[in-house]
C-alpha cells in the first residue's frame, strides 16, 4: 500500500513537515510496511519557503534587508533542491543535489556558497548610498530576529498620524473584481496576467474569492516556466519575510510610509544566487506602495515633476510624475516570477488594495481614500511610461499592490499558490500509483474549496490518479465541508478530542494528529478486509 502525505502547516501549532511526520507516525502503527511519500505543502502564504525546502532538499538563505519602516533586519528565502526526484520517500533531499548553486551537495543540507559582497548599495530615500552593502549567508534560521536597527528616520506626512488600537484590524470583505469596459483603460492587460486567470471567477460575491485552480494545461505551462538547471536554481520568497505585518505594531502601523523595498532586495539576492525562476508568495504585508519599493530596489527610479526621487511609501505616490527603468537589473529580462496569490482584488477601486486591505494595516478612512488616489496615479504613470495596464488586473491588489508592481516591472504571472507548490514538488506524478493521499491544515470549512491547500492537493493527485482516496485532517472543522465531497475530498476528520482550550489543543497538536491518522488507518484496514 502506498500513502502520499501532503499536509500544509497547522498555523501556530506545527510546520507542514512536522504535520507530515505525525501523520506518518500514526499510519505506521497500522501499516508498518506501507510506502510513504512525504510532501510537505503550502499555498503560497506563510510556510511556503520552509515547505518547499523540506520537500526538495533545498537550502535556506539569509540576507540583510530593509523592513517596511526602512530598518535593517535579516530575512530568509529558499533555493530549491532536487525538483525532478523531489527528495526521497521520507521527504529528505538527496545528498548529491542539496540546492547549492555550484552543484556540490552537502549531506547536512548546508550551503557552501560564500557570502556575496557585491550586491548593490541600499539606497535611502534621499538617494544617498548607505555605508554597508547587504550580504547573503546560510547562517542557521534560528538566528533570525525581528529586532531591527534604524538606518534612517522616517518622516511622516502631516496627515500621517499614529494609528490607535481601535483603528487596527478593521475588517472588509474580499470580493471579486472584474475589469469592465467602463472602468478599464484602453491599454492591453499584461498577457501573463490574462493567462493567469484560467477559469471564470464566481459571479457572486463571497467572503473570500481566491484565484481559481489552474487547469491541467496550465500546470504543463508552469512546468516549463519553472524548469530549473544546475546553474539556475528555483528560488522561493515570501514577501512577508521582508515586508510583513509582523514588523509593525499598533503604534507604528502606517501604510502611507511602509515600503516593499526589502522584498526587492530579496529578489536581488536570489538573482545573485543564480535563480532565474522565482516563486514569490504575496500576503501578510504591512505595505500599500504598489510594489514601487520592490521595483526601486531592483533599479527603477520614481521621479517627481522636478526629476527628483520621491520618498518611499504609498503616501507619496501622488508626487509621482515619471518612471525611469533604464537602470533595472538586466538579469530580470530572462527571469520568470511566479506570483503565488490567492485573491482576485484589483489594484484600485472599492475592491482594491487600499479599500479592502488598508484598514488591516492601520489605514483610517481618510488614509484609504488618499492611498487609493495615489495608487490610481501610480497606475496611470505606469500605463503612460511602460504601456502596461495594471489597475484592474485580478490579483494586482494583493500585498498592497505588490502584484501590480511585479506585473509591471518583472516577467511575472499570477498563479494559484497551491498549484505552484504542487507543480514544483511534482505532486501529481508522485501520487500516480498511490492508494491514498492524506492532507490537512489548521482549519477546514467551505472556504477550503477556494485555493486552500487541501483542495489543491486533492485536485493535483486526482489529475493523474482519479481513483485515489483523499482524506483531510484539521484542527478545526467548520461549516460547509459537505461542499468539498463533490470536489475531490472523500472525508474530513477533526483531530481535537473533545473540549480543549486553544493552548492545550496547540500543545497537543502533533499527538492529536498522529492519533487521528492512526484511526483513519484502522478504518482503511477495516474497509479493505471486507
Amino acid at each position: 500500500m502506498k500513502f502520499v502525505i501532503a499536509p500544509d502547516s497547522f498555523k501556530g501549532c506545527m510546520t507542514a513537515k512536522t504535520a507530515a511526520d505525525a501523520i506518518r507516525e500514526g499510519l505506521s502503527r497500522v501499516f508498518p510496511d506501507a510506502e510513504y511519500v512525504m510532501v510537505p505543502m503550502a499555498d503560497g502564504g506563510e510556510g511556503t519557503v520552509q515547505s518547499l525546502i523540506d520537500a526538495t532538499g533545498g537550502v535556506l538563505r539569509q540576507t540583510r534587508v530593509l523592513d517596511p519602516l526602512q530598518r535593517e533586519t535579516v530575512a530568509a528565502y529558499g533555493l530549491l533542491g532536487n525538483t525532478d526526484g523531489v527528495g526521497n520517500a521520507d521527504g529528505v533531499g538527496n545528498a548529491d543535489g542539496v540546492g547549492n548553486t555550484d552543484g556540490v551537495g552537502d549531506t547536512d543540507g548546508a550551503d557552501d556558497v560564500a557570502n556575496i559582497a557585491d550586491a548593490a548599495n541600499i539606497a535611502d530615500t534621499d538617494g544617498a548610498d548607505d555605508a554597508e552593502t547587504p550580504t547573503v549567508s546560510s547562517v542557521p534560521v534560528s538566528s533570525l530576529s525581528s529586532t531591527t536597527s534604524v538606518l534612517s528616520p522616517v518622516s511622516l506626512a502631516p496627515e500621517s498620524t499614529a494609528i490607535t488600537a481601535s483603528q487596527v484590524y478593521a475588517t472588509a470583505p474580499i470580493v471579486p473584481a472584474f475589469p469592465t469596459a467602463a472602468s478599464s483603460p484602453v491599454l492591453a492587460t499584461p498577457a501573463a496576467a490574462v493567462a493567469s486567470v484560467p477559469v471564470p471567477f464566481p459571479s457572486s460575491a463571497a467572503a473570500v474569492t481566491p484565484i481559481a485552480p489552474t487547469a491541467e494545461t496550465e500546470t504543463e505551462t508552469m512546468a516549463s516556466e519553472a524548469s530549473p538547471s544546475a546553474r539556475h536554481p528555483i528560488a522561493v520568497i515570501e514577501m512577508a519575510a521582508a515586508s510583513g505585518i509582523q514588523f509593525v505594531d499598533d503604534t507604528t502601523k502606517n501604510p502611507l510610509v511602509t515600503t516593499t523595498y526589502g522584498t526587492g532586495q530579496l529578489i536581488r539576492a536570489a538573482l545573485d544566487d543564480g535563480a532565474r525562476t522565482i516563486i514569490l508568495g504575496v500576503g501578510g504585508s504591512a505595505t500599500n506602495d504598489g510594489g514601487a519599493g520592490m521595483a526601486e530596489a531592483l533599479g527603477a527610479r520614481f521621479l517627481d515633476a522636478t526629476g527628483n526621487p520621491i520618498p518611499r511609501g504609498g503616501g507619496f505616490l501622488d508626487r509621482l510624475a515619471s518612471i525611469d527603468v533604464s537602470g533595472m537589473d538586466p538579469r530580470l529580462a530572462d527571469t520568470t516570477v511566479l506570483i503565488a496569490c490567492d485573491v482576485t482584488n484589483p489594484l484600485i477601486g472599492p475592491n482594491g488594495a487600499s479599500a479592502v486591505f488598508g484598514p488591516q494595516k492601520g489605514a483610517t478612512p481618510e488614509m484609504v481614500e488618499r492611498l487609493d488616489a495615489n495608487l490610481t496615479n501610480y497606475a496611470a504613470v505606469i500605463a503612460r511610461d511602460l504601456g502596461i495596464d495594471v489597475a484592474h488586473v485580478p490579483g494586482a491588489g494583493g500585498a498592497g499592490g505588490l502584484g501590480a508592481g511585479l506585473l509591471a516591472f518583472t516577467n511575472a504571472a499570477m498563479r494559484s499558490g497551491v498549484e505552484i507548490v504542487a507543480q514544483t514538488v511534482r505532486l501529481t506524478e508522485r501520487a500516480a500509483d498511490a492508494d491514498y493521499c492524506i492532507t490537512g491544515e489548521g482549519g477546514i470549512d467551505f472556504q477550503t474549496q477556494y485555493g486552500k491547500t487541501p483542495m489543491g492537493v486533492a485536485r493535483a493527485v486526482r489529475r493523474g490518479n482519479p481513483q485515489i482516496g483523499v482524506i483531510a485532517l484539521a484542527g478545526y472543522v467548520g461549516e460547509g465541508i459537505d461542499q468539498l465531497y463533490d470536489l475531490g475530498i472523500d472525508a474530513v476528520f477533526g483531530i481535537v478530542p473533545g473540549a480543549q482550550s486553544l493552548a492545550q489543543a496547540l500543545a497537543d497538536g502533533p499527538a492529536n494528529l498522529s492519533r487521528t491518522a492512526e484511526n483513519v488507518g484502522r478504518l482503511i484496514r477495516l474497509s479493505r478486509s471486507r
